[in-house]
């Protein structure tokens, strides 16, 4: 399974599969299918992320800090696991990323998740004038989020979505003359 990635941003990914028409190519292993508008939990949103972050234009100017997953995501502090922490490549200022999925989830639980990150970042990491920045994606929308957000000068609420495209897609007919 190989994705390709065009035109992606914070709220919108695009997800392209290989073309396996080829005369003589054998069929590539595919994994499931994710449901057409949402991933599977957090964490394929996370390592969907944190592999195209260069690619994702509210990510390219931050680089990732290490976190315990091998994927570099799930930074873990005193007071809970960030899901990304990043800093800033060119100014004083780190990012914190908290990611929620679609379903199950309290609003305001993440809101006080992403707030009590953004506070850690404040007394324990940011030195020197360093400031700190806060984004919850998440995958649907939720008012009470966006009514919250909407007063935290340093935070940012953004929705993701998930669009399948299928191009050049061909089935060939095996064993067949």
């Amino acid at each position: 399974y190989e994705s390709a990635v065009d035109n992606i941003d914070a709220q919108s990914f695009i997800y392209r599969l290989p073309d396996i028409s080829g005369a003589g190519s054998e069929a590539p292993e595919i994994e499931p299918p994710l449901p057409e508008d949402d991933f599977f939990s957090e964490s394929h949103l996370e390592n969907y992320i944190l592999a195209n972050w260069g690619e994702i234009k509210d990510f390219n100017e931050y680089e990732i800090v290490q976190g315990g997953a091998k994927n570099g995501g799930q930074f873990p502090t005193d007071v809970g696991i960030i899901d990304i922490l990043a800093k800033h490549k060119n100014k004083n200022e780190w990012l914190v990323v908290e990611l929620k999925a679609r379903e199950g989830r309290n609003g305001d639980d993440a809101v006080g998740q992403l707030l009590r990150y953004m506070g850690f970042i404040k007394e324990k990491l940011a030195k020197n004038g360093e400031s700190g920045k806060g984004l919850l994606i998440t995958g649907k929308e939720d008012k009470k989020v966006k009514s919250a957000i909407s007063v935290v000068p340093d935070a940012e609420y953004k929705i993701y979505s998930v669009k399948i495209a299928y191009e050049n897609f061909g089935l060939r007919t095996i064993g067949k003359k």
